[in-house]
């Protein structure tokens, strides 16, 4: 609009327009801070009169005078969704709204004062501002348009558009409900005969009433008054129809069509009479409310359907069966779908759907795809795709007389199109792209035929064209102009959940080491988190969980309660942002199109949530918050919700979410780490979930097969069938799968697999689009036709599969994985093309797909951004769910549908022989993929049932032996069949070649890899006894763990230097060791007299010190080791010294109550610091040197200063030794740890208290500052790690696991994690932002005195009192997740009587059932309330048995896993167990010293056995049950007769402690394990001794028979298995893998295989093969349970190439071997 006006008027010198615009401004956007009171008076409903009310309002307005002025409080605005009060209210408007509605007044001398604008561009400002007014002003607007609009006799079309306008963007309940009555009233008015009216104003007349009706219909408009309103306005409509001009019929009909669809007010039986229609008339009366689904096309509207199916069943429910109403109905469905931006359901619904070929539908649609043409908020690709659209219907017409009208139409609105105005400058460049591309149109189809367009332009395609903000805000309102697009934005943002009618809300805990029980309502956690203080909160979950679900309401919640100035909610899919390491949020605005430059420019200032949804699908690995500088100075304030596949989390994945506090200084947060960052995740769906949800599902379901209806009960009888689908559907995403193919499922179906779940999915989502073309193809357009009849006849289902598989071999292949895919005009050449492009087979399969199409940036409007985007518009297509690419990823490296792709010639003469072309451009061969857990998991699925697919992996694996380029693919296969579950013990692999394969938890043992390429392979806890890979190539190979550092004595302590190039270690024998980290090569130092209790190694200086008991601080230099001198003076023990952060000098504690300070470089005593009263332990140097303090076991802190001894302050409080010290990193605070289990926080300048934490209930042995000083980590005696807030001494958090005292504690340099070292033989990892484990670190054998962390935090240093220095890994430790075995010592193990399970118990409290064959766990038995000693099976396998420390024996059903009764008397611990042959009775014994003999059915004790004299730890029925055995502590085996219960016999011989007894098959004989070592056979009958077994090195705690009774095998604390010669007593063979004790053997035998079960302390529980020969006994794994670890043991590596030094220390450290 022209500005000439304001120019004119700003020259003759008046500045009360450009004060009025601006008081405009200011007012329209709530910014005036004046508040005044305005009656606005209503008249009564039905008044005919009602319009005179607006210039009252209007003047009331006006001349209102102010009641107050709030310059700091502006006037609230009213909830949209409170009810209007119908009587004249006093409502809180700015004064210069005056001139808002003065523009409309009939003062025509105060608009010129006011607003110097022609009448049309003001009536056009004024829609633009309508929007933002409150409702009683809003109200009174309408009224004032209503009011010119009746009494004027003269039409003013401008007026009556703005009106129409103004009443279809109205927010929700702005309206009144006689108001489009009253404007339908108005609009009749202006109604003549049609001869004597133009056409023009016919037709603005006629799109007036339609838009009013279709306002109505939305809103549930009913009994309209027949008389007054439906007849009078049906008689108009009923005359226009015979219009000589056909748009004006056309546009007619669709007004009469939604008149038909308000009810009137006319009775049944007044319209029987009238109509004489008679009952079958009468029924078709209608009533209720009529809601039609309009999309959200404007802000404001009504709650609507959600779908045209609905629409349907409800207009054929309430109006009966008006066929002429279908077209209407299919035309308002075809809007909703371009409002909602459905543009791919669109194209195909007006192709297929019944009234296609009606000539009102098609004039209807070509209307919509002309607006869509002309209008800019489409992008271009899409406006010039309607132009294409609207040539091909009417190729569609071509010859037919029916629609001739038509394709006239089309011409026409492609000549509107052609001519039409520019809205904004910026968009030039794409309107005369259009305007061509429909002038070229035209005159082509011109060309064809005779036909020509009608000569009226379309006035809705003129109006589209209509500008889009105002010119009276433009130059000076940006800034008030952005609460509206807020506004915008939050009505676009609150309709996303209108199609999601299923919904749960998810439960969450804490964390991944949390457990399940401690959970919470994932919604009540993110509030929790977004109302404190936190910046960051992860969610977790796995694929399917519904995390993007619950971001998305999330938002919309957040929406919903949102105000002015609140942080606002943006809903961010970091898969479709292109760059996430800068400018986040600007790119997420930019996106939108809503907001300027300006706009953007003030939002910096305002806070935002960000719900960052998918960061595991973006393929980012940067640290979101950090990288984007959020919070920092001058960039964008924000809080982060961000959502993660648990999949796709590595160790220490937390710091790539976390903020750093340094990184924080934008905010007002407390210091403490630990508010910053939380975490959530998402917990499975309960039974109880799952249930309301099915119920949800049954109510909400859209299916039109009534055959598939099912009600909650028959879903959850059908469930109950089928085994363990319950562990499937426990995620929304699996459930609602299952949930609609359930019902197409044969009902004998007992199992399913997740993998096989999605097939069924996917066949029947192809089945039901192909069912639903079949339908559509009468009304296909002629090439959709035969598009689809050739894709019929070749397998239409078959062909969309294969479709999506090439697409995701493609989204892998060129967009490396991605699921957001860009195509534009720019890609039209690339291989985007063939999947996205104009091809119509294309074009059909993939709207037949589970593809999605989302809209990005437009280059026009990223142009009017200063920015230049080549690659043009641009659409993004990704499928439906991540979940949905991956799948079909795997199906296209194998498809069971089509069998195996023959990559290994099957009819060759070797079976090795390959098509090797193929495997270098399949799927498998073609890239790594590790990164891929959801592929691969797919893939192990078909390993686990598709013993083809499996037989297909091996033979690629073998393939690679001859074939470099079957490399990839091989290690893909290798690394697919371990997580499927296959072993490889004992397998032929040599020449192999898998570079990069995760061998992770794979077995090997015994396996023949000579000559492998191994090269960067994962092998981190895997199993390879016995294997040999002489000859392999293994370079890069990782294994998770470093070779240890073994010295002569106790590891006393060690510490890392400031570079991590060294590492100093002091031992007992009175030497220090340092090594280059580098190569790990160490010099010993001169031998002190005796123990080395401190160290130090800096960089800085040029030497280290140790400090010892023959009352001397040693000088050494660093490189060669020399003796420098001896730093003499102390004349006792030397507890402690450290180095000066210069290196400059050194300080020393000792037991002789002194601080000494010497000279680094000369050794020269620089001063003797004297005050302590006792020892003195612990020495430490202030961050800055300038302050020494000392720790002494007179119970005070002491600071000195450095430079002249002078003693600063004494800190007394502690009431006990001061075990430990710590400066803070600042200096400001020192820690000190006491005997008094109290840790104290000291100011360092002052000496003054702070504060003194207590909790722990033992002695502190260590404290620690985190390197931000934010917490301190200490560590106790009472076995446990806490963490407390530097800042308020408040405990944070107690870290329990560790089963002995903890003795040293350490935070990593980045704070991210600290290590513990424990008396348990363990380091343990703990997250120090959330305080959960991270990771168990086992293999020393002796306590752990001393952690450290490497500078980098790469490696972990820990010394042990077994002698050694062990390294970690810090970055690669594993994960502490669920896992499937025991958390702690096995005691017992049994299989059941065939053999097809095991059952342990263990000192977790379990008993765990395993799958005998394959080692998966089945079920796991909860109940006991202390340790499980011993269980076994009854002799039918129904029952188990089990004995408790809890005093207890009880009883379970094998199948169920419920327990059947418990067995109590007993009072000590229940030791052993055992079934009679007959499974009638139960022997138990017990620490109480007796036997107990219990019926195995009622549960009553039966009798007590007594006669030992000590604790019974075994007992054993004879396999004829007439006798009974035990071992007990008093050295002896006795034999009982079980039906009497009289003693009848005492083996004695052992001279220790009978750990456990067992009888030779036979009953003939009876072994013994014993405390002596020994393992003893004696004869059952005389008593006597048959032979005696030595060999073992510690105590036997398990013995038992082989099936056929020819083999003992016996266990020890050894860590051994040893298998004897049950007649000679000679020793077969020695399994020494364990490093825990051995506790439990059970043998089963199945034909000609021998099996040996294992339970060990190291909590595993092991099957082993036995295999003999006629020479020869060897035992071979078969399969283990977790905890998985490293085993190296007798692996043979000669003439291995490229392995590091450090990889051949650990294996040889491990027993590995150079030959066999």
């Amino acid at each position: 609009m022209s500005k000439s006006p304001q120019k004119s008027h700003a020259k003759d010198g008046s500045a009360s327009g450009a004060k009025g615009k601006s008081r405009i401004a200011a007012a329209i956007f709530g910014m005036s801070k004046m508040s005044f009171s305005v009656a606005v008076s209503k008249a009564g409903k039905g008044s005919k009169s009602a319009p005179t009310a607006a210039p009252a309002a209007s003047k009331a307005i006006r001349n209102s005078a102010p009641v107050s002025v709030a310059a700091s409080t502006p006037a609230p605005s009213p909830s949209p969704d409170a009810p209007f009060n119908s009587k004249s209210s006093t409502v809180a408007v700015p004064n210069t709204m005056t001139a808002v509605l003065d523009i409309f007044s009939m003062d025509t001398t105060k608009i010129k004062l006011v607003i110097p604008l022609p009448k049309s561009d003001a009536i056009r400002e004024i829609v633009l501002l309508g929007p933002v007014l409150d409702k009683e002003l809003y109200r009174a607007l309408l009224n004032q348009f209503l009011y010119e609009l009746a009494s004027k006799d003269i039409l003013s079309v401008d007026l009556l558009q703005g009106l129409v306008k103004l009443v279809e963007h109205a927010p929700p309940f702005y309206l009144l409900a006689d108001l489009p009555i009253k404007i339908l009233r108005a609009i009749r008015r202006h109604f003549k005969d049609s001869s004597q009216q133009e056409t023009s104003t016919i037709i603005h007349l006629t799109i007036a009433i339609s838009k009013v009706l279709v306002i109505m219909v939305d809103g549930g408009a009913k009994d309209l008054n027949r008389a007054e309103e439906h007849e009078p306005l049906l008689e108009i409509l009923s005359k226009l129809k015979k219009h000589t001009d056909p748009l004006v019929r056309y546009q007619v009909e669709y007004a009469y069509r939604a008149l038909q669809l308000i009810p009137d007010d006319e009775t049944l039986g007044h319209r029987l009479t009238r109509s004489g229609l008679g009952l079958i008339g009468g029924l078709m009366t209608t009533s209720g409310v009529i809601q039609l689904d309009f999309g959200g096309v404007a802000e404001g509207l009504p709650e609507v359907i959600k779908n045209g199916r609905e629409l349907i069943e409800i207009l054929k429910k309430h109006f009966g069966p008006d066929e002429q109403n279908t077209w209407f109905i299919a035309v308002r469905r075809a809007e909703a779908m371009v409002n909602e931006g459905r543009l791919v359901d669109f194209n195909r619904f007006i192709c297929e759907t019944d009234c296609c070929q009606d000539p009102f539908f098609q004039w209807r649609i070509c209307l919509i795809l002309g607006t869509m043409a002309v209008d800019p908020a489409w992008d271009t690709i899409t406006r010039r795709r309607a132009i294409i659209l609207l040539g091909k219907m009417f190729d569609s017409n071509s010859g037919s007389t029916k629609h001739r009208d038509v394709r006239r139409w089309i011409l026409a609105l492609l000549h509107d199109i052609s001519k039409s105005p520019k809205t904004e400058p910026s968009l030039g460049a794409d309107d005369d792209v259009i305007r061509q591309q429909a002038l070229n149109l035209v005159l082509e189809l011109e060309g064809l035929g005779d036909d020509r367009a009608f000569a009226l332009h379309h006035p809705e395609i003129i109006h589209c064209r209509s500008k889009t903000s105002s010119d009276l805000l433009r130059d000076d309102c940006n800034t008030l102009e952005l609460d509206l697009v807020l506004d915008r934005l939050r009505y676009q943002r609150r309709e996303i959940f209108s199609k999601h009618a299923v919904y749960i809300y998810p439960m969450s805990k804490p964390n991944l080491q949390a457990s399940d029980e401690s959970h919470n309502p994932l919604h009540d956690c993110v509030h929790q988190f977004l109302e404190g203080k936190g910046l960051v909160m992860l969610i977790l979950g796995d694929s399917g969980a519904g995390k993007s679900t619950f971001n998305a309401r999330l938002e919309q919640d957040l929406w919903k309660t949102y105000k002015v100035g609140d942080p606002i909610p943006l809903f961010i899919d970091l898969k479709a942002v292109r760059n996430l390491d800068q400018n986040l949020i600007q790119q997420h605005l930019d996106s939108l199109n809503m907001f300027s430059e300006y706009h953007i420019k003030k939002l910096r200032s305002r806070e935002f949530i960000l719900i960052c949804d998918g960061y595991d699908e973006s393929q980012s690995r940067s640290n979101l918050y950090t990288v984007n500088q959020f919070n920092k100075p001058n960039q964008w304030k924000a809080k982060m919700v961000v959502s993660c596949r648990t999949q796709y989390l590595a160790p220490g994945y937390r710091a790539y979410f976390a903020p750093q506090l340094d990184t924080v200084t934008n905010l007002d947060l407390s210091p403490t780490k630990v508010d910053l960052f939380v975490e959530a995740v998402i917990l499975p769906f309960k039974l109880s979930q799952i249930k309301e949800y099915i119920t949800q599902y049954t109510a909400y379901s859209d299916t039109s097969n009534s055959k598939l209806r099912w009600t909650t009960e028959q879903y959850m009888e059908r469930l109950k069938k089928i085994d363990h689908i319950m562990d499937l559907i426990k995620n929304p995403f699996m459930l609602r799968m299952v949930l609609e193919i359930l019902p197409t499922m044969a009902p004998t179906t007992t199992q399913i697999t997740r993998v096989q779940l999605y097939d069924r999915f996917v066949d029947l989502h192809y089945e039901n689009e192909l069912d639903r073309l079949i339908k559509q193809q009468g009304k296909m357009l002629p090439d959709r036709l035969a598009t689809f009849k050739e894709m019929e006849e070749l397998d239409f289902v078959e062909l969309g599969i294969e479709f999506s598989k090439r697409l995701a071999d493609a989204i892998f292949k060129e967009g490396n994985g991605v699921n957001s895919v860009e195509y534009g005009i720019a890609d039209s050449k690339s291989w985007k093309r063939d999947f996205f492009g104009p091809d119509p087979n294309s074009q059909l399969l993939r709207e037949s797909s589970q593809i999605i199409c989302r809209t990005r940036t437009s280059d026009t409007q990223e142009k009017t951004r200063g920015r230049n985007n080549s690659a043009g518009n641009k659409s993004t297509f990704g499928f439906s769910h991540l979940s949905i690419l991956e799948y079909f990823y795997a199906l296209s490296i194998y498809d069971p549908r089509e069998g195996t792709p023959e990559l290994v010639s099957s009819d060759s003469p070797s079976p090795l022989a390959a098509a090797s072309s193929s495997l270098v451009d399949h799927p498998l061969g073609r890239r790594s993929l590790i990164s891929e857990p959801a592929v691969l998991q797919f893939l192990a699925d078909r390993v686990r049932h598709m013993a083809k697919f499996k037989a297909h992996l091996h033979a690629v694996v073998q393939l690679s032996k001859t074939d470099t380029s079957a490399n990839c693919a091989a290690a893909n296969a290798i690394t697919i069949l371990i997580r499927g579950g296959e072993q490889f013990n004992g397998a032929d692999l040599k020449g192999i070649r898998i570079p990069g394969a995760d061998l992770s938890y794979s077995d090997f043992d015994s396996a023949q890899m000579q000559g492998a390429d191994l090269r960067n392979t994962i092998l981190r806890n895997a199993w390879l006894h016995r294997a040999d890979l002489s000859n392999s190539l293994m370079e890069g190979v990782t294994f998770g763990e470093f070779p240890y550092l073994k010295e002569k004595g106790p590891v006393q302590c060690c510490a890392f230097s400031p570079n991590g190039a060294y590492l100093a270690v002091g031992l007992d024998n009175g030497e220090i060791v340092v090594y280059d980290t580098s190569t790990w090569t160490k010099a010993l130092f001169p031998r002190h007299i005796a123990e080395a209790t401190g160290a130090t190694h800096l960089d800085k200086a040029e030497y280290t010190t140790s400090g010892n008991v023959d009352r001397t601080v040693h000088l050494l230099d660093k490189h060669t080791g020399v003796h420098v001198t001896s730093l003499s003076g102390h004349t006792s023990r030397v507890d402690s010294v450290a180095f000066s952060p210069s290196g400059h000098q050194i300080a020393s504690g000792s037991c002789d109550k002194t601080v000494r300070l010497w000279d680094a470089q000369t050794g020269a005593l620089v001063t003797s610091l004297s005050a302590h009263t006792d020892r003195v332990r612990s020495v430490a140097f202030s961050p800055s040197g300038h302050q020494i303090a000392s720790g002494s076991d007179d119970g005070t802190v002491r600071l000195w200063d450095a430079r002249t001894g002078a003693l600063v302050t004494c800190l007394g409080g502690h009431t006990h030794v001061v075990s430990s010290m710590s400066f803070s990193p600042s200096g400001h605070q020192i820690a000190s740890g006491s005997h008094g289990n109290t840790v104290r926080l000291w100011e360092a300048q002052t000496g003054a208290l702070i504060t003194c934490l207590s909790g722990h209930t033992s002695w502190v042995r260590s404290v620690a500052f985190s390197p931000s000083g934010h917490q301190v980590a200490s560590g106790s005696i009472d076995n446990t790690v806490r963490l407390w807030n530097a800042q308020t001494g408040a405990l944070v958090t107690s870290l329990s696991g560790h089963t002995d005292y903890v003795n040293y504690v350490a935070f990593s340099p980045s704070g991210h994690q600290i290590a513990s070292g424990s008396r348990d033989n363990t380091v343990r990892l703990w997250d120090a932002q959330i305080g959960a484990p991270v990771a168990s670190l086992s293999g020393h054998t002796s306590s752990v005195n001393f952690v450290a962390f490497s500078p980098r935090s790469h490696q972990i240093a820990s010394g042990s009192y077994d002698g050694t220095v062990r390294l970690w890994d810090a970055q690669t430790g594993a994960l502490v997740t669920s896992l499937s075995g025991h958390t702690s010592h096995v005691y017992s193990v049994a299989f059941s009587p065939n053999t097809r399970r095991i059952a342990s118990g263990g000192r977790d409290e379990t008993v765990r059932l395993w799958d005998a064959q394959t080692g998966a766990l089945v079920t796991s038995l909860s109940g006991h309330t202390h340790e499980v000693k011993s269980v076994t099976f009854s002799p039918s396998g129904h029952q188990i048995v089990t004995g408790s420390a809890d005093k207890t024996v009880r009883l379970w059903d094998a199948q169920s896993g419920a327990l059947i009764t418990s067995l109590r008397g007993h009072t000590n611990l229940v030791l052993s167990v055992a079934f009679s042959p007959s499974g009638h009775q139960i022997a138990s014994g017990s620490s109480d010293n007796t036997v107990r003999l219990w019926d195995a059915q009622s549960g009553a004790l039966v009798t007590s056995l007594r006669g030992h004299t000590n604790l019974v730890f075994s007992v054993a029925f004879s396999p004829s049950g007439h006798q009974i055995a035990s071992g007990s502590s008093d050295n002896t085996v006795r034999l009982w007769d079980a039906q009497s219960g009289a003693l009848v016999t005492s083996l004695r011989g052992h001279t220790n402690l009978v750990f456990s007894v067992a009888f030779s098959p036979s009953g003939h004989q009876i072994v013994s394990g014993s405390y002596d070592k020994t393992v003893r056979l004696c004869d059952t009958q005389t008593g006597g001794l048959v032979t005696s077994m030595s060999g073992h090195t510690n105590s036997v705690y398990s013995v038992v028979f082989s099936p056929s009774g020819r083999q003992i095998a016996s266990g020890s604390n050894d860590g051994t298995v040893r298998l004897w010669d049950a007649r000679t007593g000679h020793c077969q063979f020695i399994l020494d893998v364990y490093q825990g004790s051995v506790l439990a053997l059970a043998w089963k035998a199945n034909l000609d295989d021998l099996y040996l079960a294992v339970g060990s302390g190291d909590k595993s529980v092991r099957m082993w093969h036995v295999i003999e020969d006629d020479t020869d006994v060897k035992m071979r794994l078969k399969w283990r349970s977790a905890p998985y670890t490293l085993e190296l043991s007798q692996v043979f590596i000669q003439d291995v190439q490229s392995l590091s030094e450090m990889n051949r220390r650990l294996l040889k450290q491990r027993g590995a071997k150079d030959q066999l």
